[in-house]
């Protein structure tokens, strides 16, 4: 007999060519009628995921929570997966995932007690693509099975095993055939479901109205009753996803195995660009913010809870399906950049005060010095460039002279220069230093700033001949003033990007941000050209007729600082190249003020050495991206290997790309259309209007290039990347002294392939969570050193492995991602 699963569920989604409130009014409506049904019909299940949809309940319609609340006890309501919200799964790092997970479950178990029941199974049938290193993150928190709907692994429709890069595994199931049902639709769906799957002996079908919610009809429930008569040899029942996978894990050794589930809508890793940079942006920020507050509580401070929660809350309901992708409306996009922005203003807050908590007992001032000040919040020593602005005791009017800065480090003299400040006021008043710091692991530096009057000398804009040349004891770069663009970047003699690179181009796309059809529109619409003399004038508008398009506008002991100007049609691009003076890193600024329209604008960088591999950032993991020029998604940077060497290419905020013969061209934005959704052969924008687009006007856009040894750039590249995002905070001010000492170092890490994804409090008490990550390709080990806890203890990761712990009574005791200590067997 086959055993038929009826799963009745209303996919709703909070956001999407709605607003919140309307949101709201859905999940009402749908949790509302629900619950009639499974009061008035004895074998009726209703299936609901979402915690945010529940609190909404609880606010905005208590009584109707109470109902669910009964019958979530009485087994008549399931709650599904139990995440937060059903979030985009393919560009929040690991670290992001799990505070979703956490966050849903916890409110569940705070709402509904003993009768909450941890979900076996993952519900999010949405989002479009699910990254391997979500294996161990959904097996830690102690999932079993996976239900999904987009990617391309589906296990012949009879489920398969889904095992990620530790070997870890879950059961999988793909719905090839939605998860929702048109209105009294149900009972067809579900006959050419018994049509299409002969000879399965358990099936699946999820059904109700859904999107806007909806759910199950009385209708829908009396038709699938008369089923059962025309059926007399399939069971049908009112189920859960957990029940059928526990019928499915019956048959699981003879089930296929995969390790990539594929991607599906391209569009949306580049759409709603500014959603995505200040995504990355709030995710960062809050990590690096929770290691701060540790530090500061270290020293007496309060551990604010309360807003680092609330900061939390803002990005997990950004990372929604529709939300972090960008196929929502536009009044949507601005609800959740409000959102972030709000996040990253209570996070900007915390890390005041606990800068200023910290540096509360440093000495006062030397007679003329302004002190600066480095706080870095990573487990190890931060050695990187970093810039600093202050103010002069007073303002300067003399035209002649200005105030020169020299920097020392406990009392010996570094190198640092001066350039031109944020402000744009012609006085001699701001004062803008750039130094390379070098801070021990969770600690607050001095350095103490002079300055000196000193005759003005005229600064040389430009240099002779085709090339700007820049040398390193290490590394060499060339810009060409022709097309100014890279000729060439070299690391220890050899070549990592060749002559081309940083050329932002243009490619054909549609009007669609879900990008169903965008890997069919490749027609190469041209690239942006080096303005002329007189174009870079009109567009400064310095007052000047000619400017050179390509300069130098900053130059001294610590880098070079080149811009150029750009034009494609009536957009127009600034590059910043930031080239030190020691080491191989540099930095490529892009300002770009858009006006493209549905077409994706991408930002070459090219090796000139083909067919080697291409990799990417994962949610702990490292994956290998696809080639011949389909874009691909990766997080936070792309690696490019070939003959023993590594290039990386870091980014803040730009999680789509295309890689094809060594060329790596990473997709700035495209330009669609809010939520256009192409529908079979429909024109899909009005013709009678303008349309708006997403991404016009000024987008900023940031990478860091890196290139060595191919075993080395893969064990610094994780570090690098968080540094680079949790950068260190750097500020000049005088303190009053007589505060605490600056406490020790609340942690040390041995192995920088180790790297720390987060260092909290516990959510129910005040020990201390921290979670490691293992980001290289081969078993390692890691010495962690709490000085505070007298904790000194060696841990042993697998590749890719991520471990938590609970910090506490001097030793650390391994958890789960639910912060549940785990039975470890030695």
């Amino acid at each position: 007999m086959i055993k038929f699963h009826l799963v009745s569920n209303a996919h709703i989604d909070p956001v999407w060519q709605w607003r919140r409130d309307e949101g709201v009014g859905a999940a009402i409506a749908t949790f509302s009628a629900a619950a009639d049904f499974c009061e008035e019909f004895d074998e009726y299940i209703f299936c609901r995921n979402d915690a945010v949809f529940y609190k909404w309940i609880e606010e905005y319609a208590p009584p109707l929570f109470e109902r669910i609340k009964k019958l979530v006890k009485s087994k008549k309501w399931h709650i599904m997966g139990a995440w937060y919200i059903q979030s985009d799964c393919n560009m929040p790092s690991g670290e992001a995932i799990v505070r979703q997970i956490a966050a849903g479950v916890n409110y569940f178990k705070e709402k509904f007690g003993k009768d909450f029941v941890m979900p076996k199974t993952v519900a999010n049938v949405d989002c479009p693509g699910h990254s391997p290193g979500l294996v161990s993150i959904f097996t830690d928190a102690g999932y079993e099975n996976l239900l999904y709907q987009r990617g391309t692994a589906d296990g012949n429709r009879r489920g398969f095993i889904w095992e990620g890069p530790t070997g870890d595994r879950l059961l999988a199931y793909r719905i090839s055939d939605g998860y929702i049902t048109a209105l009294g639709r149900a009972a067809e769906k579900i006959e050419w479901l018994l049509n299409e799957f002969p000879g399965h002996e358990q099936i699946m079908c999820l059904w109700g109205v859904g999107n806007h919610g909806g759910g199950a009809s009385r209708r829908d429930i009396r038709a699938i009753a008369e089923l059962h008569k025309k059926y007399p040899d399939v069971q049908f029942i009112h189920s859960t996803p957990d029940a059928f996978f526990k019928d499915l894990k019956k048959k699981s050794a003879d089930l296929p195995v995969y390790k990539d589930l594929g991607e599906t809508n391209q569009g949306t890793y580049s759409a709603e660009a500014e959603v995505k940079r200040l995504y990355m942006k709030l995710e960062n920020m809050l990590f690096q913010t929770e290691k701060m507050s540790v530090m500061a509580a270290a020293a007496g401070v309060k551990y604010p809870r309360e807003k680092l929660k609330a900061a939390e809350t803002d990005l997990l309901e950004a990372m929604f399906h529709d939300s972090l992708p960008g196929t929502s409306i536009r009044e949507v996009e601005e609800d959740i950049i409000a959102q972030l922005h709000h996040g990253v203003e209570e996070l900007y807050a915390v890390q005041t005060k606990c800068f200023y908590s910290l540096a509360s007992g440093l000495p006062r001032a030397a007679d003329g010095e302004y002190p600066v000040y480095v706080l870095n919040p990573h487990p190890f020593t931060l050695k990187r460039i970093v810039e600093c602005e202050f103010m002069l005791a007073d303002q300067n009017y003399d035209e002649e002279n200005l105030h020169v800065p020299s920097l020392y480090d406990g009392g010996v003299k570094i190198a640092c220069q001066s350039e031109k400040e944020s402000s744009t006021l012609p006085l001699d008043w701001r004062k803008k230093i750039v130094f390379e710091c070098c801070v021990p692991p969770f600690s607050v530096k001095k350095y103490s700033c002079f300055t000196e009057l000193k005759k003005k000398e005229t600064f040389t804009r430009n240099t002779d001949g085709k090339f700007i040349e820049l040398k390193t004891e290490t590394a060499g770069v060339i810009i060409d003033k022709t097309n100014g663009l890279i000729h060439s970047y070299k690391v220890n003699g050899a070549e990592y990007l060749a002559s081309g690179s940083g050329r932002i181009k243009i490619i054909g796309n549609s009007c669609d941000p879900w990008g169903f059809n965008f890997d069919e529109f490749k027609e190469d619409k041209g690239a942006f050209r080096l303005m002329t003399d007189k174009e870079a004038a009109a567009f400064a508008e310095n007052g000047s007729e000619r400017l050179a398009p390509v300069r130098i506008i900053e130059d001294g002991e610590i880098r070079t600082v080149i811009e150029a100007l750009f034009v494609y049609e009536d957009t127009k691009a600034r590059l910043l190249y930031k080239l030190p003076k020691s080491g191989s890193e540099i930095e490529i600024d892009v300002t770009l003020f858009n006006n493209i329209k549905d077409a994706k604008v991408k930002m070459e960088f090219v090796t000139g050495k083909p067919d080697g591999v291409y990799r990417g950032k994962s949610a702990f993991a490292a994956i290998d991206l696809k080639t011949g020029g389909d874009e691909t998604v990766a997080q936070d940077y792309v690696l490019y290997e070939k003959d023993g060497k590594t290039l990386s290419v870091c980014n803040f905020g730009n999680y789509g790309s295309d890689c094809k013969d060594g060329t790596i061209s990473i997709t700035l934005l495209t330009g669609c259309a809010y939520s256009a959704l192409p529908i079979g052969e429909r024109e899909i924008l009005p013709k009678d209007r303008y349309t708006d687009r997403m991404d016009q006007g000024e987008r900023n856009f940031k990478f860091i290039v890196n290139g060595g040894n191919k075993n080395e750039r893969l064990a610094a590249i994780d570090f690098e990347s968080q540094a680079a995002h949790q950068s260190p905070v750097v500020l000049s001010f005088f303190p009053s002294g007589g505060g605490a000492p600056v406490p020790p170092p609340v942690l040390k890490l041995s192995n920088p392939g180790v790297t720390l994804q987060c260092l909290k409090y516990a959510e129910k008490s005040d020990d201390i969570v921290l979670r490691l990550y293992n980001s290289t390709p081969c078993e390692a080990a890691a010495e962690v050193e709490m000085p505070g806890l007298n904790i000194k203890e060696s841990v042993k990761f697998k590749a890719y492995q991520f471990k938590s712990f609970i910090a506490a009574n001097g030793r650390l005791t391994e958890c789960n991602i639910l912060e549940e200590v785990k039975n470890i067997k030695h």
